[in-house]
């Protein structure tokens, strides 16, 4: 396994993204894919001595129109018939999850108990620890620098050494290719002449103050919660909360390559950009206001053309 952009594991996006961990997709396939991830995290600690940060706490997905909470219900019904445990349940009961939500507006309300959060660089370690165990290879500070096409076959990869294995280069012969570059897919799939419908985007969060009345460990309990209506969602973080959110406005990064060398960085913060959502999440959570902000976070995150993942054999090649 080589990097695509040259440093280390979790350098690009995994390292600042938020965490939270939903298993419900519209396609059984997909569903079952992330069960198997949840599965995988409850026991990965145990297995590679690797601590993942993993907390089942559920999950809250509010509903403020009729509309969306006919949604709710199809999603329910569906989740059920893919095994899932998730339920309708009125405003007053995810209050009681999520006591820091204001039930203003809120009709309804899906709780998945089986959903969580976890801290993304340290199941990526994990795993990385538990692929090693296996026979895997991890070549660190190597860049991916080309793939040669036979026809419709992908059949060599060539790479090169950065850092303290600057100079060095080679090729790996291989029967197939996986592009997992995350922001760097779209440039490894142009590599071997495919098209990969995903690119990132600058995404905002916000790390609020101390709650006030409450602890870490009163807060790290409660269920992560998403509120498409007012395009915020949550998770606990230490003394306060983590509020991120969907700007209509956000900006594309790396159309036309991401910039060399990019290790661990972020972007300026656009307090008003953000200051929509902010208002937003102050309506719902109001515990916000006198919390306030105690970092604010922007960076690249990979999105799909369509928010899904990207999966399978690409059109143009075997």
């Amino acid at each position: 396994m080589c990097s695509s952009d040259l440093h280390q594991l979790t350098d690009g996006a995994t390292w600042h993204a938020a965490g939270l961990v939903g298993q419900l997709r519209s396609s059984r396939n997909t569903t079952r894919m992330l069960e198997q991830s949840v599965e995988m995290y409850r026991g990965l600690e145990a297995e590679t001595g690797q601590a993942v940060d993993w907390h089942e706490t559920g999950s809250l997905r509010l509903a403020c129109s009729p509309e969306r909470v006919k949604e709710l219900r199809r999603l329910t019904t569906m989740a059920k018939s893919f095994g899932l445990p998730m339920e309708v349940v009125s405003p007053q009961r995810a209050q009681d999850l999520f006591p820091l939500m204001s039930t203003t507006d809120v009709l309804a309300a899906a709780f998945l108990p089986t959903d969580g959060y976890i801290d993304p660089a340290s199941v990526t370690m994990a795993i990385a620890r538990g692929a090693r165990n296996r026979g895997a290879r991890i070549c660190e500070f190597t860049r991916a620098s080309r793939i040669e096409v036979d026809g419709r076959h992908c059949t060599t990869l060539h790479w090169e050494g950065t850092h303290e294995h600057a100079g060095e280069s080679g090729t790996i012969e291989c029967d197939m290719i996986v592009n997992a570059a995350g922001m760097w897919g779209l440039e490894v799939g142009r590599m071997a002449g495919a098209r990969v419908p995903a690119l990132a985007v600058e995404h905002q969060y916000m790390l609020s103050g101390p709650i006030e009345g409450y602890t870490p460990v009163e807060l790290g309990k409660m269920p992560t919660m998403r509120d498409p209506d007012h395009l915020v969602y949550y998770k606990p973080d230490g003394p306060g909360l983590l509020v991120g959110g969907y700007e209509p406005d956000t900006l594309p990064f790396g159309t036309d390559g991401i910039p060399w060398p990019f290790r661990r960085q972020l972007f300026d913060e656009h307090f008003d950009r953000f200051a929509q959502l902010g208002e937003l999440a102050v309506k719902r959570t109001p515990c916000i206001e006198q919390a306030g902000i105690r970092k604010l976070i922007n960076g690249p995150i990979p999105y799909s053309a369509d928010a899904d993942f990207v999966m399978g054999r690409v059109p143009e090649l075997d």
